[in-house]
């Protein structure tokens, strides 16, 4: 069941790129707090909610030194990427803990990416009841 049809996520417009970063910020901090020694970094987070909103695995492009472009859906993101390895920190946390398959250019969220941002999103609705 995805987090549309749960009434999580808005499915009626495309969530915007400030949002989805505000989102996994505020996730990153959630799980700091939960498990200290396993926290993802936000960049980990973005990409992984990022793939989720837009129902898209990323394309991973490098256009030039120190540059890797990542193609989610109709989303964009950039970061800086300097080293040999073939991902980037960020992706290598995701697949570390299972959250993502990748192959040669193409990362794609498993079920496992999936259930952790739909209990993020949880978190988050139950935080804001309380409020």
């Amino acid at each position: 069941m995805s987090m549309v049809s749960m009434g999580k996520l808005p499915n009626n417009r495309p969530i915007e790129r400030a949002e989805i970063e505000l989102m996994s910020s505020f996730f990153a901090e959630i799980l700091k707090k939960d498990k200290e020694e396993n926290a993802l970094s936000s960049e980990a987070l973005e990409l992984l909610s990022t793939m989720l909103c837009e129902r898209a695995s990323a394309v991973i492009k490098k256009p030039g030194d120190g540059l890797i472009l990542l193609e989610i859906g109709s989303q964009y993101i950039t970061k800086k990427f300097i080293g040999k390895a073939q991902y980037p920190n960020f992706i290598l946390e995701l697949l570390s803990e299972g959250l993502v398959y990748s192959k040669a250019d193409l990362i794609e969220i498993i079920d496992e990416g999936e259930k952790l941002i739909s209990e993020l999103v949880q978190i988050t609705e139950t935080y804001r009841k309380r409020k």
